[in-house]
């Protein structure tokens, strides 16, 4: 990943999950970004002009209902039409 010649700068308060200290926090937290994304695209509400900082908090553990919700709504399709 290169962005003006280098790689990009984060910052931990602009994305606290990519910091995040254990990897499996990093990775629920980050599919659930990518639900929340989804979400909001489906029904825009609520909407906010900053998500940084804790606006939207860790997913630590994969017994979060967050987490069942993102995963279901990420791989359940793909797995579906595999299946």
């Amino acid at each position: 990943l290169s962005w003006q010649g280098g790689p990009p700068f984060l910052h931990p308060e602009a994305n606290p999950g990519a910091f995040a200290g254990r990897r499996v926090t990093r990775w629920l937290t980050l599919h659930y970004y990518f639900y929340r994304h989804l979400a909001l695209l489906v029904w825009p509400h609520p909407l906010c002009c900053d998500w940084s900082h804790s606006s939207i908090p860790l997913v630590t553990d994969v017994h979060d209902p967050r987490s069942c919700r993102a995963l279901l709504a990420i791989y359940g399709p793909a797995g579906a039409a595999v299946g």
